[in-house]
This record gives structure tokens, C-alpha cells and sequence, in this order.
């Protein structure tokens, strides 16, 4: 069966599946129609490019010669490969027929418009010839797409019916095949990692799905991108997850993997998948982002988590890089958020966020730091600046799904670090730090059992700071890690609540109206 895109079904995202082949050789007058039609749009559109410029008009060569119609990208934005392409002869499709055309082409569209939204156009046009001709192919994106789809509306509408059990199975099945051979057909490395991405998450239940979402009054500087931000929801499966470590490996680390886009994906879902567990990755980082590993002054003289630079000498050496990386990080994507980005810019910074967020990640808990890494160095201390950047970083840099409690988990270890380090013996120097832990943890407690306790221990070292105003806490809390979009309004929120029950003769001036904090 032959296939084409049209750009007339609305339903379907601008494209739809047709019977390409009426007998041997011949395509049907519905099929000849639409190459013809294309054919006039696009000689028509000729003589206007040629008068806006000549590089658009290059543009326009050049996607014709890799196969897209101005039509196509300006509408999908894909640049689809020459045998796709409904001008130079359509895609042969050989993994559904035409009973299935129209559910093919609504999983397509889901897939493409919210699952592969993040990849280049190169990964998502070959994912497309893909799922057209690799019946696994198939088969996984099928049921990954059932499964986000329910995640995403929080309804049991596609991952129960009798089609999506049936893509699974056969999924599984040819999962087994690759497996037992791949020593004979090793090309074949790619499409099984794939597949076992595609069955890492399990299917949704009604109660998971029914879960309360504990929010926290952060802003994330950007929304949890499609496809990957389904894991961390779902439970693993953790045997797929060992699996695909070691196919991993077999393949020589991420770069080998040749399709492309791959390795990206995968070193996003483990980090997802890792960081709900509060654990390092076990693979590599794969966003190719250049970090920096010292404080960055900016051109009006401010230095970026200058308060950890000061600290830096009490603390394990691996940490301060990480550090000062996530501040950079944080500053840049919080400045993209006053001016919109271009769409450019929003996927480098998706990477920045990633690799930021990896190295924080990737940062040991004190009991598994080496000799030489713990010598001299202030470790109750170190831990609960870790947790409070890990705190931080999952919930403005990556950002996290809130309804797996992840932070609940995260904010008792904090506490228990902090009531160890209560028991040593502090320097004068420390205030400014754990002040900025204390108000990272009041933001993201404040639907949690453990809001009592940070609210109080927060309180108390103000109060024994003389600091009743929030704009002397401002001041100390942007020399680490602040940004004005992701924490201000939030802040506020926290810091009304901090003191409601005191009388405000006492903290004349803790009451700040949001216009006054964010034009401090």
C-alpha cells in the first residue's frame, strides 16, 4: 500500500493517509490530484519568494531538494526526506493497512505534535519513515502515545482498549526477537532502544491518575517538555531501564547511536526517571552545552551565587562547579523570560537546563564522597546545600511532576541534614546559606507535613539575625541561586504566611505588596 500527506483533514493535524496505489504501478486520481496541487502551490509561491529576498528564497531550493513543499514546513515544520515527500513519490507503507489509516494518522499527529515537539525536524521526519515502514516502530510509538495521552488528560481513554494491548504485546514480542538477534544484526541497536523506551513507563491506573498534585510556589522557567514529561508520572519498569543501560554501553556510550536525536531522549528520560528517585543518572550527559566552573561577574558588577563562592573553601571541591554553573544557567534562561525567545534559543536553553540540572544530580551525598573529597571539608554543611540545589534545580530548572511527592521525600532528607548540622559547631558565615536552604524549603513545603518545621526553624534564624523585612531576606538570598520570574511571587506567598500570626507592631515592615518586591 502506498501512503501520501495531504494538508486538508483538520482532524488529523494537517495530514491523512490515502490508498496511494489502485493496482500495479498506478496511483489513484486522489493521489495524482494532490501531487498536482502541491506542484501549482509551489510555482506559484516562486515569484513572491523571489521578491522577498534571496534567502528565503534559498531556503525554499533547498527544501525542495530535500524533499518539502513550502506548504509542508510552513505547516508542520518538518523536513521531510525526498521519499516522503508527496512530490517526488510517496512513502511506501508497510506497517498497517487500510482498515488502520485513519488511527494510524491520529497517533501520528498526537506523536508528532506533543510527544516528538522537542526533536530537530531531521529526528522527527525519520521517525515518521519509521512508523510508516518498521512494524516495531510501529507498534511502540502506538502504545507511547496511548500512555501520554492518558497521562496528559488524566483519563483512562486509550491505554485500556483492547488496540493499545494489542500493540503492547506484539511490541514486547518483537522486543524478544530483536533481543536474541542482535549479535547478528547489530544495526538493529537503535530501534531496540527505542522500542524499550517506549515500554519503560507502565500503564496508568485511575488512582494514579486521581493523585493529589502537591504544588510548591516556584515558577519553572519552562514547562516539562512533551514525550519526556510523562516519565516520573508512570511507574518503570526497572528491568527495561537496566536494559537500555546496557544496550548503552554495548553501543559505546551515547555517541554511538546513530539515529538521530537518540541519545538526547534517552539521557532525558533517565534523568527524569532518576531524579524522581532522587538519584544520579546512570547515563552520561548528551545536551553537547559548554558550562562554566567559576563565579561569572556581570557587566554592573554583580557576581552570580557569589554566596557560595564564599563558602566554596568549606566545601567538597566537586560541588562548587556545579554550582556555579546551575547560577549561570539561571540567570540566562531567567532573563529569556522577560524577552520571548526564538525558537531557537528555547531549545538550547532546554539543553543548558538539562546539563545544569545532570551535574547537580551527579553530586554524591556526603557518606559517598571520597577521603581526599572530605578532608577539611564541612560536611553536614555540604549536605544540606546539596539538597537544597537539588530542591531548587527540580523544581525551576528541570522542572519535576509535583504529584510524585518526589519533594516531600526530598524536604525530609533536609530536614534530617540540617538537624545534624544544628549539632556542630557553626561559623558566622554559614547565616546567609542556610537562610537561603530555609526559604528554598518554606516554598516547597507549604502543602506538606514538614511546612511547620521549616516555617519555625526559618523564623528563628531570622529573628536571631535581626532580619524582619523582606527585603534585607532578598538581599541575602540572591547572592545564591534567585530568579525574580521563577520566585517572586511565590516568595511573597511564603512570606506573608511566615509571620500571619505575629502582631505586625512587632514586624512592622514584613508585609511587602507584590508590586514593591519585584521592583526591588
Amino acid at each position: 500500500m502506498g501512503g501520501q500527506i495531504a494538508d486538508q483533514n483538520e482532524q488529523t493535524g494537517g495530514f491523512f493517509f490515502i490508498n496511494g496505489l489502485s493496482g500495479v504501478g498506478r496511483r489513484t486520481r486522489k493521489a495524482r490530484a494532490h501531487t498536482a496541487r502541491i506542484n501549482r502551490e509551489r510555482k506559484a509561491l516562486e515569484p513572491r519568494l523571489r521578491r522577498e529576498g534571496g534567502k528565503d528564497h534559498e531556503r525554499a531550493g533547498d527544501a525542495a531538494q530535500n524533499g518539502v513543499t513550502v506548504g509542508d514546513a510552513d505547516q508542520t515544520k518538518l523536513a521531510l526526506y525526498r521519499p516522503v515527500s508527496p512530490v517526488f513519490g510517496a512513502l511506501q507503507v508497510t506497517t498497517f493497512d487500510k482498515a488502520h489509516e485513519k488511527a494510524a494518522a491520529e497517533t501520528w499527529r498526537y506523536t508528532r505534535d506533543y510527544i516528538h515537539q522537542s526533536l530537530s525536524p531531521t529526528a522527527v521526519a525519520a521517525r515518521f519513515q519509521a512508523f510508516c515502514q518498521r512494524v516495531p516502530f510501529y507498534h511502540a510509538a502506538s502504545y507511547s502515545a496511548a500512555i501520554h495521552h492518558d497521562v496528559a488528560t488524566k483519563k483512562l481513554a486509550k491505554t485500556q482498549t483492547q488496540a493499545t494491548i494489542a500493540h503492547k504485546i506484539e511490541c514486547i514480542r518483537l522486543v524478544n526477537q530483536l533481543v536474541s538477534t542482535l549479535n547478528d544484526d547489530p544495526e538493529n541497536l537503535d530501534l531496540l532502544l527505542f522500542l524499550l523506551t517506549c515500554l519503560l513507563n507502565e500503564e496508568p491506573t485511575q488512582a494514579m491518575l486521581e493523585r493529589e498534585d502537591r504544588v510548591h510556589l516556584f515558577s519553572p522557567h519552562q514547562p516539562a517538555v512533551g514525550g519526556v514529561n510523562i516519565f516520573g508520572q508512570c511507574k518503570t519498569e526497572q528491568l527495561h531501564c537496566d536494559a537500555v543501560v546496557l544496550l548503552v554501553q554495548r553501543a559505546g556510550g551515547l555517541d554511538g547511536l546513530r539515529w538521530p536525536d537518540l541519545a538526547r531522549v534517552l539521557a532525558s528520560c533517565h534523568l527524569i526517571i532518576s531524579s524522581v528517585k532522587l538519584q544520579p543518572s546512570p547515563l552520561p550527559r548528551a545536551w553537547e552545552v559548554e558550562a562554566v566552573t567559576e563565579p561569572v561577574t556581570l557587566p554592573g558588577g554583580q557576581t552570580l551565587a557569589i554566596g557560595f563562592a564564599k563558602i566554596a573553601a568549606a566545601l567538597p571541591a566537586i560541588s562548587a562547579p556545579a554550582f556555579f554553573n546551575l547560577a549561570w544557567v539561571n540567570h540566562t534562561v531567567d532573563g529569556a523570560r522577560v524577552v520571548r525567545p526564538t525558537d531557537a534559543q528555547s531549545a538550547q536553553h532546554s539543553r543548558m537546563l538539562m546539563d545544569a540540572h545532570h551535574r547537580v544530580m551527579s553530586l554524591p551525598p556526603r557518606e559517598d564522597l571520597s577521603e581526599q573529597q572530605a578532608k577539611g571539608r564541612n560536611l553536614a554543611l555540604y549536605e544540606c546545600c546539596r539538597l537544597a540545589v537539588m530542591i531548587y534545580s527540580c523544581a525551576v530548572i528541570l522542572p519535576l511532576p509535583t504529584v510524585t511527592g518526589w519533594h516531600v521525600v526530598m524536604l525530609n532528607r533536609l530536614r534530617r541534614a540540617l538537624d545534624i548540622l544544628s549539632l556542630t559547631t557553626q561559623a558566622e558565615d554559614t547565616n546567609p546559606v542556610l537562610i537561603w536552604c530555609l526559604v528554598v524549603a518554606n516554598m516547597t513545603a507549604m502543602r506538606c507535613e514538614s511546612k511547620q518545621y521549616f516555617r519555625l526553624a526559618l523564623r528563628d534564624r531570622l529573628f536571631g539575625n535581626g532580619l524582619t523585612s523582606w527585603p534585607k531576606v532578598r538581599t541575602i538570598v540572591r547572592k545564591f541561586f534567585w530568579s525574580e520570574a521563577a520566585c517572586a511571587q511565590g516568595a511573597l506567598v511564603m512570606w506573608e504566611g511566615l509571620y500571619m500570626d505575629e502582631a505586625p507592631s512587632y514586624f512592622d515592615d514584613y508585609q511587602v505588596s507584590l508590586k514593591d518586591t519585584t521592583q526591588m
